[in-house]
């Protein structure tokens, strides 16, 4: 019922063209790059193209997204459907990871499915074939992986979280915030604490990796020239940071989710601190 509602409601917005402002199939054409064996050649780096023999690599992220979609092209063929379907699937499996790991069992989780399904703003980043429904994917995934572990203390689930953090590495890298968020969320818990800045350092020795492999195959680490600009720690600190972030809300989700957001978020928080405390 829910899924077919879904549909009748998004189905316009499916059906038309995806025009954020950096899909112009700036990724899709790094994909097809890798097909044919290139994957190999490209030593699983992006090449965004080849000019007079010489690979143009683009390495100021990290290549899983490329690699998945080229993957799918390969089995399913370089069709637009396929890219459009990649989107929507790890929207779909974001919102399943809340519904199933991330509720604790204190809300509907068909209740959240149906909100989330028709929220402006994920479903906004679902129409993307950019790195932000990936990017959401794994970030969720970690924190499911994590709440799995902290209810079974197993192996397979110490397992499970480690290999989620392995492979969301290599998605992108807004990511690698994941950890240490938990980790404030966790401080007050030694076992769980420690845990996490193991965590920590597994992702430190994963992004030290891939910035190595970039500099042996490329000669450069892009990542770098963007320090400036997109990774610069001291935008945290700007008052236009913030007010840019208020107003990219307002536009995104509309008067009415805005206002639901701004009224429960705090009884949320309020919430899950007197849950930690007990």
């Amino acid at each position: 019922m829910l899924a077919a509602l879904f549909l009748a409601v998004r189905l316009p917005n499916l059906h038309a063209p995806f025009v954020n402002l950096l899909d112009t199939g700036f990724q899709e054409a790094i994909a097809l790059h890798h097909l044919d064996g290139q994957v190999w050649a490209n030593r699983l780096l992006p090449v965004i193209s080849e000019v007079d023999g010489k690979k143009i690599f683009h390495t100021a992220h990290p290549p899983l997204l490329h690699l998945l979609y080229a993957g799918a092209y390969s089995m399913f063929g370089a069709r637009e459907w396929v890219s459009r379907a990649g989107s929507l699937l790890l929207y779909f499996g974001t919102i399943f990871l809340w519904t199933r790991f991330l509720l604790g069992g204190k809300r509907s989780p068909g209740l959240l499915a149906g909100f989330a399904f028709f929220l402006p703003l994920p479903f906004a980043l679902a129409l993307t074939t950019n790195y932000e429904p990936l990017c959401i994917f794994s970030i969720t995934l970690i924190a499911a992986t994590f709440m799995c572990w902290q209810e079974k203390r197993t192996w397979s689930a110490l397992t499970a979280l480690f290999a989620a953090v392995l492979v969301a590495s290599f998605s992108d890298w807004p990511v690698y915030l994941a950890v240490p968020t938990l980790l404030l969320m966790n401080r007050r818990r030694e076992q769980g604490r420690n845990l996490l800045l193991a965590l920590i350092l597994f992702e430190a020795m994963i992004f030290g990796a891939i910035l190595l492999w970039q500099r042996a195959v490329t000669g450069e680490v892009v990542f770098f020239s963007h320090a400036t600009t997109r990774n610069d720690p001291r935008t945290i600190l700007q008052f236009g940071t913030y007010r840019l972030l208020w107003d990219h809300l307002g536009d995104l989700l509309g008067l009415g989710p805005f206002l639901l957001v701004m009224v429960f978020s705090p009884n949320e928080f309020r919430t899950a601190r007197r849950g930690r405390r007990a």
